[in-house]
């Protein structure tokens, strides 16, 4: 049998093959989409640079002000409930943070650890960790207002050492 390229008799032949790499393509395609916007690939190998090329802000920034304006108020408010979660929350937040950086580690203090020390006042931001864990495992922990806007205020001073704001 002398099959030419173009022959009705190849092409009739190839039809079945065609239809499948077609929709095997199809498929592949639509898992590569799939894979690029659940994952976070994309938002952090390009978006993530453009919006903190067009608003010379770093990507989060707006959140984490509007975040950070609410822990605010909640040490404004000096119950000592209100002033424990803003503590939790800050840290809370400094975790997130360093995360988005690329900082690796499964708790806060292995992330911590990465940390320059020409970056942020380690000392201080453990001495705030501390605090927020005594908060967390200790439910009788005092702590009083002052205090409270001290740590906070040494979260604030990391934050900015981070560029976050």
């Amino acid at each position: 049998m002398n099959f030419s390229i173009l022959s009705p008799e190849l092409q009739e032949i190839l039809l079945p093959l065609k239809i499948i790499f077609l929709a095997l393509s199809w498929l592949f395609l639509c898992l590569i989409f799939w894979g690029l916007f659940k994952t976070s690939w994309l938002k952090e190998a390009l978006l993530m640079d453009l919006i903190h090329f067009f608003t010379c802000r770093p990507y989060g920034a707006k959140r984490l002000a509007k975040i950070w304006g609410k822990i605010q108020k909640r040490v404004e408010k000096g119950s000592a409930a209100d002033l424990k979660l803003a503590i939790i929350e800050a840290d809370k937040i400094l975790d997130e943070t360093l995360k988005r950086k690329g900082l690796a580690g499964e708790t806060l203090g292995d992330r911590l650890k990465q940390l320059k020390p020409d970056i942020v006042d380690l000392d201080s931001i453990w001495q705030a960790h501390k605090v927020r864990n005594n908060i967390v495992h200790d439910p009788d922990f005092k702590l009083d207002k002052a205090e409270a806007q001290k740590i906070l205020t040494i979260y604030e001073k990391t934050f900015r050492g981070l560029e976050a704001f």
